[in-house]
């Protein structure tokens, strides 16, 4: 009757990393999925979102099942509907992250076509640049270029990002940024110097976003009570969770009771017939001072070469199942 690979005593083991693996999945699935349309992302940048975004909708998820329960699938078998439920909330919460991430990259360098556009030119002129084919400006030249557009105001720095420069302006308490393209040697742009965070609230599609994500937390950390177990509710929805496998919390030497009747039942059912009377007060006195009861049957069942004793007391108006060996006591198990 002993379990030679020890399975049955890992399997809680088993199970956990069963589960960690079929969550890490997910994870990256939903998160791929709300990430797909970001292409400026690239290498480790982009697994950090697709994990971060995979996290939010699998918390997404479980919060709206939380909210809604399973009660729109009642119709379908227990383990089903279980399952339905999961994906397509979490697909609803894949929706959410993934229209309101359209929404506040709108627009944004490196996530328009546009932008992604105007990048694969700067990076065709940088070529050209390091060929000697373009000869750009240097920082001076960009600072003359911008006094000479804005004459009331003394350029303190240039700045070379990609193919332009960046120059600060300053007349007195007011600032400027003047963008000069760095091959044409002109000014492209002149900004106010501004909160670019503000700014980028002031546009209300950026707002919209901002505001569908934040709701989107809110409501998922206020109603998130943890990842749900992939194989503990498989397990349950087959009705197997009141069979309690881990042997790590009882004593030296013991094993768990349904794992010593893993060689002798058949569906769960445990047929104490089929083994034989014990004849051991040691291990009769440890169950009845342990438990406060009277044994009203002691059997014997042997696992990995030691025999431990099975006995059968009665409490609370239903049937215990309870071990011992050599006159220590295990655990109870309701035989019912």
């Amino acid at each position: 009757m002993a379990d030679p690979f020890g399975l049955l005593g890992a399997l809680p083991d088993i199970l956990q990393a069963v589960d960690f693996a079929i969550t890490l999945i997910l994870i990256f699935f939903y998160g791929g999925l709300v990430t797909s349309g970001i292409k400026a992302l690239r290498g480790l940048v982009r697994l950090v979102f697709v994990f971060v975004f995979g996290v939010l909708a699998m918390m997404g998820g479980a919060a709206l099942t939380t909210i809604f329960g399973v009660t729109l699938f009642s119709f379908l078998p227990s383990f089903i509907a279980s399952m339905v439920s999961s994906i397509l909330y979490s697909l609803l919460a894949v929706a959410i992250l993934t229209i309101s991430l359209v929404m506040i990259t709108h627009n944004l360098p490196g996530f328009d076509r546009l932008s992604r556009l105007e990048q694969e030119v700067a990076q065709l002129r940088h070529a050209l640049e390091l060929r000697k084919i373009l000869k750009p400006i240097d920082a001076a030249q960009a600072k003359h270029v911008a006094e000479q557009v804005l004459p009331s105001f003394k350029a303190r720095h240039a700045e070379r990002i990609d193919d332009i420069y960046e120059v600060l302006m300053e007349a007195g308490q007011e600032t400027r940024f003047a963008v000069v393209d760095a091959m044409g040697g002109q000014v492209t742009a002149i900004n106010r110097f501004q909160n670019k965070f503000a700014n980028f609230l002031t546009k209300p599609i950026h707002l919209a976003g901002f505001i569908v994500l934040l709701v989107f937390l809110v409501l998922s950390i206020a109603n998130f009570q943890g990842f749900p177990s992939q194989t503990g509710e498989t397990l349950a929805d087959l009705g197997l969770t009141d069979l309690p496998f881990d042997s790590s919390n009882l004593p030296e030497g013991c094993v768990s009771i349904p794992i010593l009747f893993s060689g002798s039942t058949m569906m769960g059912v445990i047929d104490l017939t089929a083994l034989p009377d014990w004849d051991n007060e040691n291990d009769r006195q440890a169950i009845e001072t342990a438990t406060g009861n009277t044994v009203i049957l002691l059997k014997a069942i042997k696992y990995d070469e030691k025999t431990f004793g099975i006995g059968v007391i009665q409490e609370n108006g239903g049937t215990l199942l309870c071990s011992a060996l050599d006159g220590t006591f295990c655990e109870c198990f309701s035989g019912s």
